[in-house]
């Protein structure tokens, strides 16, 4: 009788029909189509090697079939089959993902489609989805899929995703010759070249006992990888992530396929690129230089990956590339989000970073980082407050504990980042009780037009703006770093001691003009945008100051705006999706039973136009969230308008609170220029700062 997996294996079959897809199928095929493509395969082999031996005699012989089986019974059996199958960021394998491949049907970025086919059997590869995004055309060439199927074969032993997986390689390579230049097109772009290495490496070391995995599919793809390599090694990025991903699948390259002859100079120059390429991409507190918490975790899975990939070929990884990963790894953990997620900033999707900072924790034996991503659980509590500031990239970072329910904020007073940017100079998102309130809006989209502009712009964000525009750019990075003050209690119960990270320069010029402090009482940020608004004449300046103090609960906002002329401001305040909100006497709300709410109360005069907007498409897009590329959620925003006759100031306190009481704290303004915060019935202020100045502030 037969087994179950085996009747299983029978049906599935009989279900699906394999396509007649573009391609030779066995070695005699492809040496009678296909015979400079093998030649130059065979011409690119290390030949002097001694485990070659039986493909030089063939080659001699003048017996172009002969070396390729060679070849293959050199590969036979050569890899481990415990070797870990590449997936793409945040997938999930599955029979019916991969039983959709089988039908043509692929997901990439939550939009499915079924990619067509052209007379001779072969996928459209240039097939940009239903949408005509590039990026679902990129998805499809990058063949991360090819671990869906992989996956499902080792869960089944069904081998019809092995005869998918083989059809899919064939098809690529003969449909996709190699052309010697520089593309940005769906196969050939950097990218892609990269990434594709991965997935290749990934069932062509798995599937090397498995007969369905034809030894044309086989000879295709080792006749591609020199083409990967000389594309890689010739028409690379100068630097960002793009250049972290090339080198790594040049590596991969080289390190799995050191047969090739020119491995060795592969990974050398992958090595002289990408080591100081570290240190170039990353600024000193850590933060990867786009400034975007997605593509800083692109960026540290490549550059970790590569380090893992050198020191198995017994090279030393340099002391400094070490540490650099680790800075990065830390930025990660100290920026996390109290329910595991990371930042959302600039071109970023809502990230669960926990697992893969958990993991880090152990490699790099961090046990802080273990005490942060388990809310407490486990590890040791980190010597820092919780609360940190990155003074290179400009994030500033409140958390109020290390639990899960913690209050969480962060502020940017920051630069703009390199690529993938958004216009949010000085946003803020809020977190209450460990649930997300104000937000970031998030990516959604990267094909030009009314909504890559929304999303990117500084309508998306919690930001001011001026005569109803948007903010204009502003450096990439900061000559210099941000100046601070970070204060904690020792243990033996002395006084209170300060210290300063080294990149933050001489501590006697920082005291004077802090742009953020860290104590026990308090966290203070300040920053300003001063680089102009999108088709607004005249001189603007924003500044805001952000304060959390532990005498009130929440977080207090002062906004100064310095203008030569009448202006309207418009303060805008974007809610998370799952948030009902409303506006009750002239405070904004969140109106939700048994979590966590927040108030925003105005203080001061400014005479608020208040709107809620949610969902809307015209005349202007507004109020829509964005968890992940692809993926348009509505959601509330507030929209706060009001004329000014000239510089203003004015102020807001973001309570913790669904029943806010009428007065809680007062705004003032002196002749001075001093702004001050005072806690309704207390005679001295909570903070008194001058605006004219960026002296040191007085906080109570």
């Amino acid at each position: 009788m037969k087994s179950l997996g085996a009747v299983f294996c029978i049906l599935s079959l009989l279900v699906f029909t394999a396509h007649s897809s573009e391609g030779p199928e066995s070695v005699s095929d492809l040496c009678s189509s296909h015979v400079e493509l093998v030649e130059k395969f065979l011409g690119t082999l290390d030949l002097d090697k001694p485990e070659l031996e039986a493909v030089r005699a063939e080659m001699t012989a003048n017996d172009l079939p002969g070396a390729c089986r060679a070849v293959l019974r050199y590969y036979a059996g050569r890899f481990p089959s415990t070797l870990p199958v590449a997936s793409p960021e945040g997938s999930n394998a599955s029979m019916t993902e991969a039983d959709a491949i089988r039908e043509d049907r692929f997901t990439f970025y939550g939009v499915e489609d079924v990619v067509p086919r052209s007379e001779s059997g072969g996928l459209d590869w240039n097939w940009r989805g239903p949408t005509h995004d590039r990026e679902w055309a990129w998805a499809l060439n990058r063949h991360f899929y090819l671990a869906t199927l992989l996956a499902a074969w080792r869960d089944t032993g069904n081998t019809a995703y092995v005869v998918t997986i083989d059809e899919l390689i064939r098809d690529w390579v003969i449909s996709n010759p190699y052309r010697d230049k520089k593309e940005d097109g769906a196969a050939w772009r950097g990218l892609e070249v990269a990434l594709r290495m991965n997935n290749w490496r990934a069932v062509f070391t798995a599937l090397q006992d498995v007969p369905e995995f034809s030894p044309a599919a086989r000879l295709l793809l080792l006749a591609s990888l020199p083409d990967h390599a000389q594309y890689l090694r010739t028409y690379h990025a100068e630097g960002n992530n793009w250049l972290t991903m090339e080198m790594n699948g040049l590596a991969i390259i080289a390190t799995t396929w050191p047969e090739l002859r020119d491995s060795g100079a592969w990974l050398e120059y992958a090595i002289e690129q990408l080591m100081p390429s570290l240190e170039q991409q990353v600024h000193s507190d850590g933060a990867q230089g786009e400034l975007t918490s997605h593509y800083h975790r692109v960026a540290l899975r490549n550059f970790q990956e590569f380090a893992d990939t050198v020191a198995k070929t017994g090279r030393n990884v340099p002391d400094a590339f070490q540490q650099g990963l680790e800075r990065m790894w830390n930025y990660l953990a100290y920026t996390m989000r109290p329910n595991g997620h990371g930042l959302l900033n600039n071109d970023s999707d809502y990230d669960y970073t926990r697992d893969h900072v958990l993991e880090a924790a152990t490699r790099y034996k961090r046990p802080d980082w273990t005490y942060i991503v388990s809310n407490g659980a486990t590890g040791k509590i980190p010597q820092h407050p919780p609360s940190v500031a990155f003074p290179c990239s400009g994030r500033l970072v409140y958390r109020e504990n290390f639990t899960g329910n913690a209050d969480w904020m962060t502020f940017d007073i920051g630069p703009l980042g390199s690529g993938h940017v958004h216009y949010d100079k000085l946003h803020l998102s809020v977190t209450i009780g460990g649930r997300d309130i104000l937000v970031d809006s998030g990516r959604y989209t990267y094909v030009r037009g009314p909504w890559r502009d929304y999303f990117t712009g500084s309508e998306s964000h919690n930001v001011i703006l001026v005569d109803g525009r948007g903010q204009r750019g502003q450096p990439a990075r900061y000559d210099h770093p941000l100046s601070g003050l970070v204060k904690s209690s020792r243990d033996d119960g002395g006084d209170p001691i300060s210290f300063f990270p080294e990149s933050l320069g001489d501590p006697e010029e920082a005291l004077k003009a802090p742009d953020f402090i860290i104590a026990p009482e308090y966290v203070y940020g300040r920053g300003s945008f001063e680089h102009g608004y999108r088709g607004v004449e005249g001189a603007v300046v924003h500044t805001r100051i952000v304060l959390q103090h532990h005498a009130v609960a929440g977080f207090l906002v002062i906004d100064h705006i310095e203008t030569d002329q009448p202006r309207e401001i418009t303060a805008l305040w974007q809610f998370h999706p799952e948030c009902a909100v409303i506006v009750e006497q002239g405070a904004i709300k969140t109106d939700d039973d048994g979590v966590p709410n927040l108030s925003i109360l105005s203080l001061g005069d400014a005479a608020w136009d208040i709107s809620l907007v949610k969902g809307q498409k015209s005349p202007a897009i507004q109020g829509w969230y964005s968890p992940r590329y692809n993926d348009l959620v509505p959601a509330f925003t507030a929209v706060c308008t009001a004329p000014i006759h000239g510089s203003t100031t004015f102020a807001w306190h973001l309570l913790p609170a669904k029943e806010a009481p009428k007065e809680h704290c007062s705004f003032s303004l002196d002749k001075n220029g001093w702004a001050s915060i005072t806690i309704v019935d207390s005679p001295i202020p909570l903070i008194r700062i001058p605006l004219s100045s960026k002296a040191f502030p007085e906080i109570l």
